[in-house]
C-alpha cells in the first residue's frame, strides 16, 4: 500500500525592505479607489503567503509595500478614511519609525485597551458593508474569528477573486517571484525534512477510496541559508508494507 504526501518546503528569509516608485500616499489612494470600485468598505492586508509563512519572499510582502512597515508580524487595515497596522510589542519601535503618521496609525496589539481588527470593524462599519480579505492568506481560525464578530453586525467578509494589492502593485517595482523549483539534492536540509515529519503507516487508520492518497503539507525549515527564499516541492511516497519511504522531486 502506497500513500503520497506532498510537502512544500520554504527555506530562508529575505529581510530587505520593499522599495518602489509610488509614494506611500499614492499607494493608499490607489487601494482606496479600487476598493470603492469593487464595493468594499474595508480591506485587511496580512503579511503572509499562501502557506501562511511568517517570513515571506519580497514578492509576497504586500503589507510591507503598502504601509512601509517591514516587520515580519503585523496586519494592515484600510478604509476610506482610516489606515492602521496592528502589530505586537516586539515591533512598536520599528513601526513607529517606518509608518508615516500622517497616513497610518499604529495599533499596539499587545496593549489590552487596543481593539482587535474585527472589533474595530464591528464598531466602525455599518450593516451591509463588505470587508475584503484574501482567504489564501488567512488561516481557517482567523477567518472564522473575523466572521463570527462581523456577521453579528451584518458586516460581510469576502475574499476577492483577484487580490487587491496585486492589482495595484506595479510590475515595474514588484520583486520577482522566487524560483518555484530547486534541485532537491542540492539542499543540505534533506535530512531535516525527513526528521521533521515522522510519517509512518498510521495512515492505515483511515479508509482510502484508492490505494494511493495525496496529503498537502507545508513546512518551513529553521536553517536560513544566504538570506533568500527557496521554494521546493517534494512528494514523499510511503510503503506501508515495510514502513519505507522515498522522496520524488516534482518538476
Amino acid at each position: 500500500m502506497y500513500n503520497s504526501v506532498f510537502i512544500f518546503i520554504l527555506i530562508g528569509t529575505s529581510l530587505s525592505p520593499i522599495k518602489g516608485n509610488l509614494t506611500p500616499k499614492e499607494r493608499l489612494d490607489s487601494l482606496r479607489k479600487l476598493m470603492e470600485n469593487e464595493g468594499y468598505s474595508a480591506c485587511i492586508i496580512p503579511q503572509a503567503d499562501q502557506h501562511l509563512s511568517e517570513y515571506v519572499s519580497d514578492y509576497d510582502k504586500r503589507r510591507g509595500w503598502l504601509s512601509g512597515f517591514t516587520g515580519s508580524a503585523g496586519t494592515a487595515l484600510v478604509t476610506s478614511d482610516f489606515a492602521a497596522v496592528w502589530t505586537d510589542s516586539r515591533y512598536y519601535l520599528q513601526a513607529e519609525d517606518q509608518l508615516d503618521p500622517s497616513l497610518w496609525k499604529l495599533m499596539k496589539a499587545s496593549d489590552e485597551n487596543t481593539p482587535t481588527i474585527q472589533g474595530w470593524l464591528r464598531d466602525n462599519l455599518e450593516s451591509g458593508d463588505k470587508v475584503a480579505v484574501n482567504a489564501k492568506f488567512s488561516s481557517v481560525n482567523t477567518w472564522q474569528n473575523y466572521e463570527k464578530v462581523l456577521s453579528g453586525s451584518g458586516i460581510l467578509l469576502e475574499s476577492p477573486s483577484n487580490d487587491l494589492i496585486d492589482q495595484i502593485w506595479p510590475k515595474s517595482e514588484r520583486p520577482n517571484q522566487p524560483n518555484n523549483f530547486e534541485t532537491f539534492e542540492a539542499l543540505d536540509q534533506h535530512k531535516r525534512a525527513k526528521n521533521a515529519f515522522k510519517f509512518n503507516c498510521a495512515f492505515k487508520n483511515f479508509t482510502f477510496p484508492m490505494k494511493k492518497k495525496s496529503f498537502p503539507y507545508s513546512i518551513k525549515l529553521n536553517h536560513f541559508k544566504n538570506g533568500h527564499i527557496k521554494y521546493v516541492f517534494v512528494r514523499l511516497v510511503f510503503d506501508c508494507n515495510d514502513n519505507s519511504y522515498r522522496d520524488e522531486m516534482l518538476q
